[in-house]
């Protein structure tokens, strides 16, 4: 089942810092995404998601690392709170 795909970018210099596919929408997942910037120094907004999602680097970002906190709300959902961590991918980003 396919929940859709999202870019995140950075909230500052809108560099595309990682992609998110949904596959799995109706697992019971709440999950809150934010990712750092290594082209500016910034972040990326906050991308909430609903569901199972796999992660895919873009040209110009490179996810090295993920801190994640999870807890279930009163429903019984896994809520997440996910920072990727990143570094410059291959392709140089110009604003």
């Amino acid at each position: 089942m396919d929940g859709g795909d999202v870019m995140v970018h950075c909230s500052n210099c809108e560099a595309p810092l990682a992609e998110l596919w949904v596959t799995r929408p109706e697992m019971s997942i709440k999950t809150e995404v934010v990712a750092e910037c290594p082209h500016c120094g910034d972040k990326s907004y906050i991308v909430e998601l609903e569901g199972k999602f796999h992660l895919g680097h873009t040209d110009v970002t490179t996810v090295v690392n993920i801190e994640m906190e999870s807890e279930r709300d009163d429903d019984g959902n896994l809520v997440q709170k996910v920072l990727f961590k990143t570094v410059k991918g291959d392709e140089p980003y110009e604003t």
